[in-house]
């Protein structure tokens, strides 16, 4: 039987497609009022006070250890099962921590650089199609879980490979479906490809050169 089943497949339906179109016939393509209805939008999903569109998960991270105002040298814990850039934050500082109150009537109309190199914000294209791809996830979620499922049960059993639990005090977006292996990756990745399926090769980031030295030395 022939498989094709990639690593990744995007669901994008025509709401986010109409949105987008009028984002780019406006005159608003960086941070405006998409943005801002996203953020409105998210508030009302997750049920809180505030909310900041970014450009990034790595971004987020980065602006809420700023508010933090850890200082070098204090200790951060943090899990290995990750990407690089849970760590990587960790050894940076971040941004301006009123950036929130741009909509509010003590907003300001200017930016002011505090630290070189970084631009969080999220535009109005990337905010277009997260307000219809918020409205499924849930859908999104049960999906994914439903999969999970089916991965479990199959790979049960197998000695080579770990499946990965997740708490009962927890929920996983199963962002991705990942197991633990005792053979070689690269091998098996390049036997699963031959099949026409997709996988990755993960390291925890804790394990890769640039946090490595810095957090182990």
């Amino acid at each position: 039987m022939a498989i094709d089943l990639p690593f990744h497949r995007s669901w994008i339906e025509d709401d986010e497609i109409q949105e987008v179109l009028d984002t780019l016939k406006s005159s608003w393509l960086t941070t405006g009022p998409k943005t801002q209805q996203f953020e409105n939008d998210f508030k009302a999903y997750i049920g809180c006070k505030y909310a900041i569109g970014l450009s990034s998960c790595t971004a987020g991270l980065h602006i809420s250890l700023a508010l933090l105002e850890l200082e070098r040298g204090m200790e951060v814990i943090t899990t290995p099962m990750t990407f690089p850039a849970t760590t990587n934050v960790i050894l940076h500082q971040g941004l301006n921590r009123d950036a929130w109150k741009r909509y509010g009537k003590s907003g300001f109309s200017h930016w002011e650089l505090h630290y070189p190199g970084y631009k969080y914000n999220l535009t109005d294209i990337h905010a277009a199609m997260g307000i219809h791809q918020l409205k499924r996830v849930e859908r999104f979620l049960q999906i994914r879980q439903d999969y999970a499922t089916v991965y479990d049960g199959a790979f049960k059993g197998v000695e080579e490979l770990q499946v990965l639990q997740v708490k009962d005090y927890a929920m996983s977006a199963r962002h991705i479906y990942a197991v633990a292996l005792n053979l070689n990756r690269l091998s098996l990745s390049g036997r699963v490809s031959k099949r026409n399926a997709g996988t990755g090769n993960w390291r925890g980031g804790a394990l890769h050169p640039s946090t490595s030295a810095t957090l182990f030395c």
